[in-house]
């Protein structure tokens, strides 16, 4: 799921995205090779990454 947060904190859905090393969809801050078990919820740890943007 891609979302977008504004300077007013509100979150916005971006898009809703397929999922898995086969479909189209990247896998953007992991690596299907070597989150391959945080991504597939076999840790059992909801893991966030976030990219931000100073500009």
């Amino acid at each position: 799921m891609d979302v977008w947060v504004t300077k007013e904190l509100a979150v916005e859905l971006i898009e809703f995205n397929s999922f898995g090393a086969g479909f189209a969809a990247g896998s953007s801050c992991f690596s299907w090779i070597t989150d391959r078990a945080q991504l597939y919820g076999e840790n059992n740890v909801i893991e966030i990454r976030v990219v931000i943007d100073d500009q």
